[in-house]
């Protein structure tokens, strides 16, 4: 094999994103679960409570890419 390789490591990402309630739209046999769970998670420590709001990033899957550089 004749050139120089270069290595690359490439992440691959996935996103959490809260979702946005709009609480006309939640029907009312819903909105006591919904007032528990929005109670619930303001009541989570900072460090977890903070990025899953602002959204979460999860490593799913490292790729390592070869590449052979034809001169």
């Amino acid at each position: 094999m004749e050139g120089p390789l270069r290595m690359k490591e490439e992440y691959v990402e996935g996103g959490f994103v809260s979702p946005t309630i709009i609480e006309e739209r939640v029907p009312e046999q819903l909105k006591g679960a919904l007032g528990q769970a929005a109670n619930a998670f303001q009541q989570l420590p900072a460090p977890i409570r903070d990025p899953v709001a602002n959204g979460l990033k999860v490593p799913l899957s490292k790729l390592l890419l070869i590449f052979y550089i034809h001169s």
